[in-house]
């Protein structure tokens, strides 16, 4: 369901069709109407637009289109990338852009000593397989990427609990790398002098503490082994 445009804006349209050079699509922009509806107005008032011309193909063109890219084509005339592509079908000419892929620069070798493959990427402004093609067509082997090694993280303790029991060392020693463990009562509640273990919400024995680091791989003997 299409709305009637209201009266004040279309006086202000027919003013700007008066009295500026603006395209029909600006002019549709500025007060949020579709261009076709501003077309109609200036053909009622008769201030109708004459159609944007096209760039003619530069007298010049031929000397320069064969050994420029679009890019720099584009920055020599001053115009989209369209007009380029445009002038290129008119002349028959293809220019750099389609004659050879791009050829691997001199600093290729001296960057990948301190770069990695997306690194170069990113330095040379190019994708994934142009980068390949370089590196195969130069036998350049960029840096690596770093990987960094896994560590088991340092044991926080959360209670004074070192008692140098067997169950103590099963947590000191393997437990804690899993999770917080600390001293409790019977009920669960914290205590350093408790009799049981706290891990998670569960309240745990010595020999409960024992079983489930020997399950996990610790051994109290490992001392024993690593001295012999």
């Amino acid at each position: 369901m299409t709305y009637p445009t209201p009266p004040e804006t279309v006086r202000r349209v027919e003013a700007a069709l008066r009295t500026t050079t603006d395209s029909y699509s600006q002019i549709a922009l500025v007060y949020g109407i579709a261009r076709k509806t501003v077309a109609a107005i200036a053909n009622r008032i008769g201030c109708v637009r004459e159609a944007p011309q096209k760039r003619m193909l530069p007298e010049d063109f031929g000397q320069y289109a064969p050994s420029e890219s679009n890019d720099e084509l584009m920055q020599r005339y001053n115009v989209a990338i369209g007009v380029v592509y445009r002038w290129r079908v008119e002349s028959g000419i293809s220019g750099l852009d389609r004659l050879a892929p791009r050829s691997a620069p001199k600093s290729l070798g001296l960057a990948a000593t301190t770069m990695t493959r997306k690194e170069l990427c990113d330095h040379f402004k190019v994708g994934d397989g142009t980068l390949r093609r370089w590196l195969a067509e130069t036998g350049v082997k960029p840096r690596r990427p770093q990987v960094k090694k896994a560590h088991r993280p340092a044991v926080t303790r959360l209670c004074k609990n070192s008692d140098g029991s067997l169950a103590g060392r099963a947590v000191e020693e393997c437990l804690r790398f899993y999770g917080p463990v600390h001293r409790c009562n019977a009920d669960g509640r914290t205590n350093d002098a408790g009799t049981h273990w706290r891990r998670g919400m569960a309240v745990l024995t010595d020999a409960d503490v024992i079983e489930r680091a020997e399950r996990l791989g610790w051994s109290a003997d490992e001392w024993r082994k690593v001295a012999a």
